[in-house]
């Protein structure tokens, strides 16, 4: 199980000490700014949630020999932010065992208060509510397979919904001009001309991750998730009823709820992913040979590049990259839900039912220890919000 979140990935890049700092002939930029510049590009292309803020350049030679260089200083200010994440992050596994232990609590309680809730009826009474329950469940097995196959059909208005999206921020000019001069990056006209093509491509993808992780795709996702509340607001609903039937008190539907989308797992798979675009733009390049050194040019043959990439990728082309990339992510969470968690209740609800009915004739003398166990799942309960509230969950 990992214990951070890829944006808490701190990069160190060593031996900087070794790199000759000159610049060629008609070269603007020396050999630290290219290097620099393409460990980023590369990073921002291919790790979610990259920041240029836990990216160090450092020479461990120097820092052996107590030297104080921009590189030693570097090593120092890792340290530092290295300290701070393992402080962040210590609890990681004690939250995920936390939350193990609360779901038990959660259904500890539900089983033994089914039975002190039976147990204070008529033996006539209590085999009613149970058959009764046992027909619900059946029918929420049926249709918590119709509104999986809903949901597995929605995936292809998502898809299209994405597609398009994306489609109308390409062909912008907002989406050209963030694209091909994106903030934080020398513009254009500025760069050397044996880097130029390969620059043009790296943007463009570049240009790509952001939007996967701006507010478009998010608004999509947040659709997402309300579709799939209003898909599931039946099986919640038959899940509240049959609780409150056979433990006597009503949960909060928040206790019955499932989880839907993950933000932040769902941009990341976006943003790791991608949408591969250099086999088209490598041969658009190689058509299009780079001889104009003047900077004006050099901005309008970029565009001329975009232009060309832009005719030459259809729709069909978008539309099964996100296919590659978004259907495997949306299809785990439909798995998750309906083959997972929704199967889950319902077992536990039969098992619960079945041995509640073997039960029948035997449960007033467990009375006692039915109520002795609440008791000490109560206290359980107890502990688990202090513990929520001094570590503050």
């Amino acid at each position: 199980m990992p214990c951070f979140e890829p944006e808490d990935v701190i990069f160190l890049t060593n031996q900087w000490d070794v790199i000759e700092n000159t610049k060629g002939d008609g070269d603007e930029e020396d050999q630290h700014t290219k290097t620099w510049n393409k460990i980023q590009s590369k990073l921002d292309e291919g790790w979610p949630g990259f920041n240029t803020d836990r990216l160090f350049k450092i020479s461990l030679k120097q820092v052996g020999e107590n030297l104080k260089t921009p590189f030693t200083k570097q090593y120092k200010n890792f340290q530092a932010l290295l300290e701070k994440t393992i402080d962040r992050n210590k609890n990681k596994r004690v939250e995920y065992y936390f939350r193990f232990v609360q779901k038990f609590a959660v259904d500890a309680e539900m089983g033994i208060s089914s039975r002190i809730n039976l147990i204070e009826t008529s033996d006539d009474k209590r085999k009613e509510t149970i058959l009764k329950n046992q027909s619900i469940v059946s029918q929420l097995e049926a249709i918590s397979q119709q509104k999986m196959v809903e949901a597995k059909e929605y995936k292809t208005q998502v898809i299209f919904a994405l597609a398009e999206k994306l489609s109308s921020y390409l062909y912008s000019d907002r989406g050209r001009k963030e694209i091909l001069n994106p903030q934080g990056r020398p513009n254009i006209n500025s760069l050397p001309l044996h880097a130029f093509g390969e620059e043009v491509f790296t943007r463009i993808n570049m240009g790509i991750n952001r939007w996967c992780s701006g507010d478009d795709v998010m608004t999509v996702i947040k659709e997402i998730e309300n579709e799939m509340k209003k898909l599931l607001s039946d099986v919640q609903s038959m899940i509240h009823d049959i609780e409150k039937d056979i433990t006597g008190f009503a949960r909060s539907i928040h206790d019955a709820s499932f989880t839907f989308f993950s933000r932040s797992t769902l941009r990341v798979t976006l943003r790791r992913n991608g949408i591969n675009f250099i086999e088209y733009l490598t041969i658009l390049f190689k058509r299009s040979p780079l001889r104009n050194r003047y900077r004006q040019l050099k901005e309008k043959k970029a565009e001329q590049i975009y232009e060309a990439w832009l005719l030459s990728f259809t729709s069909d082309q978008i539309l099964s990259s996100f296919e590659d990339n978004f259907g495997p992510e949306y299809d785990k969470v439909i798995a998750r839900i309906f083959e997972k968690e929704i199967p889950q209740k319902i077992t536990s609800f039969k098992l619960t039912m079945k041995t509640l009915l073997d039960e029948l004739l035997d449960t007033k003398k467990k009375k006692r220890s039915f109520t002795q166990l609440k008791e000490l799942v109560h206290e359980i309960k107890a502990q688990i919000e202090h513990f929520k509230e001094i570590s503050q969950m």
